[in-house]
């Protein structure tokens, strides 16, 4: 697995979600797929506006102790991102380009869910400690997944200021129990803590980690987080008896092979065969507009070529988008259709009973506002419509 490093600030490391005022302790899989997709959202963010200063210095209310940080630009808010499903693949979070759980979790769980922030209660990022992750979702037919953070959630953790902890995201993906994930990322974050533990009381451990164990389990769970990844930890017996607290010591695991390293030289996608002139002419233009900006380009060779990449992608997925005339044909196609005749063939197609709205197909019963449409528009339906009129 190639090496994936991310800023991962104490928002992620001292959360939790929350789904209908419970809190959800998400799978390791799943945990996974959120900490990917954090990092492929920053990665996409960055390429897909290239030239743009989305980023700056920010080291003027900033005292003598401190070093300078990196803050959002203030004018920057094109927060809507394109990303290939294939892309979690290449992270190792997905086998065999099956995305049927990834899709699952991102449309039915991550979009309906908050994140609790500041859980331990010493970084005052902000008043509101609960806020929503998800603005806007969607999933095509070419698995393209288009993405809006909220304000609130991308001011968590796009504010990549220096002193955040620069995970190696293996020492993540490698841990099978959510718990574990989420007690390296806690001790992870306090790994420049002079003291080398941190307190935390048992109601924060198990916003944070979820049902805390029992000790033989937890020694267990500090041994894996320990032979697994670039950090030693040990929790040691509560302390109190009403407000019990526990004592989490770490050090860093020197011998680990999983250490993040100071500079990564960036991955090149190999020159496609056929190159269309005009969009390589647009990537050279972006290019050289980025390094007039100030923007720092270690390789124009390979920063070029990945803007070719993003533009040939987005040319290829507006391509594919049904135009206005080929919609309102379809639509006037499905007003001369009489659904009833459908409805036993749907059923058996998609075991379950199916609906009509707004010319796209859903799931008649349940929890409609939480499933995704089977179709996305009028032209989708008439191709589902039409593939079972034979059997009619």
């Amino acid at each position: 697995m190639a090496q994936y490093e991310l800023h991962i600030p104490s928002a992620i490391s001292q959360s939790c979600f929350y789904q209908d005022g419970e809190i959800r302790t998400p799978k390791p899989n799943e945990f996974n797929y959120f900490i990917a997709l954090l990092y492929l959202y920053r990665t996409n963010l960055i390429e897909q506006n290239s030239g743009t200063n989305i980023f700056i210095e920010d080291g003027e209310k900033l005292t003598s102790k401190q070093n300078p940080k990196q803050m959002l630009n203030p004018d920057f808010n094109q927060f809507t991102v394109q990303i290939e499903l294939s892309e979690f693949d290449n992270m190792g979070v997905v086998s065999n380009n099956d995305y049927t759980l990834l899709k699952t979790y991102l449309e039915d769980k991550l979009d309906l869910q908050y994140i609790e922030i500041d859980i331990l209660g010493t970084k005052k990022l902000t008043d509101n400690t609960r806020i929503a992750i998800i603005d806007t979702l969607t999933i095509d037919n070419d698995n393209i997944l288009e993405i809006t953070f909220t304000t609130e959630f991308v001011k968590m953790i796009l504010h990549c200021e220096k002193y955040w902890m620069n995970v190696n995201l293996e020492n993540v993906f490698d841990l099978t129990s959510h718990k574990a994930q989420k007690l390296y990322l806690l001790v992870k974050d306090y790994s420049t803590h002079p003291d080398k533990c941190v307190q935390v009381s048992s109601k924060q451990l198990e916003m944070i980690i979820g049902e805390i164990p029992q000790k033989q389990t937890r020694d267990n769970l500090c041994k894996t987080i320990s032979d697994n990844t670039d950090m030693k930890i040990s929790i040691g017996k509560p302390i109190g008896n009403k407000l019990k607290k526990y004592k989490i010591n770490f050090s860093e695991n020197k011998n680990a092979k999983k250490q993040t390293k100071s500079k990564q030289k960036p991955k090149s996608k190999p020159k496609p065969k056929e190159i269309d002139e005009n969009l390589l002419a647009t990537a050279r233009a972006k290019t050289e507009a980025s390094i007039k900006k100030g923007n720092i380009v270690n390789d124009k060779e390979v920063f070029t070529w990945s803007i070719y990449h993003k533009l040939v992608k987005e040319q290829k997925h507006q391509l594919k988008q049904p135009n206005k005339e080929a919609l309102e044909e379809a639509k006037e196609a499905l007003d001369k259709i009489i659904m009833k005749d459908y409805s036993i063939l749907l059923m058996k197609k998609y075991s379950d009973y199916i609906g009509i709205k707004d010319y796209k197909l859903y799931y008649l019963y349940g929890d409609d506002e939480n499933k995704p449409f089977i179709t996305n528009n009028a032209l989708e339906t008439l191709e589902v419509l039409n593939s079972l009129k034979e059997l009619l």
